[in-house]
């Protein structure tokens, strides 16, 4: 029976180069993510598997088993990506930002279309939402950004 690849579907986020204005984004790795940002982090995104954004759970929301034997054979991982553009505050506002949130998901939608998301073997995308937002990070911390909420389903096959 094989084992998950998850940590490898992870690095394969962190290793897609998403741009906004010309310029990568850097991507935090679940054990790079920090408690915090500061406006000198930004833009970053995020890969955090404790979150609020999305209603499915970091580990598998679904398994299956087509020989309905005791091992299971395929899972499908929730991977929130959270884009941390801009603290609210900083700007005029939505008219000084929204321009590049929409480059932003154009670029990742095109990154994921052109196959710059290198999962590993026998994983895929099986769906991707994304949502334009204010985002409150950490929970609670009354610390609001623009950003890009991405949910991506992963399916992998585990045997």
């Amino acid at each position: 029976m094989g084992a998950t690849k998850i940590k490898e579907i992870f690095d394969s986020f962190v290793a897609m180069d998403v741009m906004i204005g010309g310029r990568a984004v850097r991507c935090a790795a679940p054990t790079d993510t920090l408690n915090t940002y500061q406006t000198a982090h930004l833009p970053i995104r995020v890969l955090n598997p404790i979150n609020r954004y999305s209603s499915n759970m970091f580990y598998s929301t679904d398994t299956w088993n087509i020989n309905l034997g005791s091992g299971v054979n395929q899972m499908h991982w929730t991977i929130v990506d959270v884009l941390l553009f801009e603290a609210i505050n900083q700007t005029q506002g939505l008219k000084a930002i929204n321009g590049q949130i929409i480059d932003y998901v154009k670029d990742y939608t095109t990154k994921l279309a052109d196959g710059a998301l290198n999962l590993p073997e026998n994983a895929f995308v099986e769906s991707v939402s994304m949502k334009p937002d204010v985002i409150e990070y950490p929970l609670a911390s009354n610390n609001f950004f623009y950003g890009v909420i991405t949910i991506v389903q992963i399916k992998e096959k585990v045997a």
